[in-house]
């Protein structure tokens, strides 16, 4: 790969990064125009959570659109919809115990910035952090971290171009969570470690996806109910 084209393909993962907030910007709108808090805006919290999940699903589809046109112009790794079986949930369920395992030696740190401004949210918008960090940023992170960074630079499918585009991903994904170094960075760069490894291997989005909503949404049903 030339270097002008190496360039170029940076400058477009950053670009559709930006994917990422994008379909938090009709929420953020709602809140600035309506003067909304987490201490007096609860009472809009369906509105904040249709705006995101229609944001979110316009986000997810054009994001989908690039994923399959450049995998339609090629696709070295053998992108596929695989079939459902025991196999790839039992694959799927070890990955989700491996993320737990993660976060427990981890937890001793204290809470990631992140995730206590996720908590924060919760207690006044349940139905708007159930929308966004259970079904749409699994998604949508998972196209841009996983489907489409790996189209734009680890479309070889050797052992060394496996490894380095598991660790990339994870590292990418991690610093997008938490952007300083710090032992938070290796909760988030584990994760999406796990989260590249697991559509590497399956060769299919929907495992990656699947593994990304059983993270974000099971702690985000809990905090709904409480």
């Amino acid at each position: 790969m030339s270097t002008l084209r190496f360039i170029g393909r940076v400058a477009l993962f950053a670009l559709l990064t930006m994917a990422v907030y994008l379909y938090q910007v009709p929420m953020l709108v709602l809140i600035r125009l309506l003067h909304l808090t987490p201490k007096t805006g609860a009472a809009y919290d369906l509105l904040l959570a249709g705006a995101t999940l229609v944001a979110g699903t316009l986000t997810a589809a054009g994001l989908w659109w690039i994923y399959r046109r450049r995998l339609r112009r090629a696709d070295p790794l053998g992108i596929r919809r695989t079939p459902l079986d025991a196999s790839g949930v039992f694959f799927v369920l070890s990955m989700y115990v491996l993320v737990l395992v993660l976060n427990v030696a981890l937890s001793r740190f204290g809470t990631p910035q992140n995730q206590q401004e996720v908590l924060l949210l919760q207690r006044a918008w349940p139905w708007t952090v159930l929308v966004m960090a259970g079904l749409v940023a699994p998604v949508v992170e998972e196209l841009v971290f996983r489907g489409l960074f790996m189209t734009l630079f680890w479309r070889r499918d050797t052992p060394a171009a496996n490894a380095l585009a598991v660790l990339t991903s994870g590292l990418c994904f991690g610093l997008l969570h938490e952007p300083h170094i710090s032992v938070y960075l290796l909760t988030y760069a584990g994760m999406g470690v796990l989260l590249a490894y697991t559509y590497r291997r399956q060769r299919d989005l929907r495992y990656s996806i699947a593994l990304h909503m059983i993270i974000n949404f099971l702690p985000a049903l809990v905090g709904f109910w409480r």
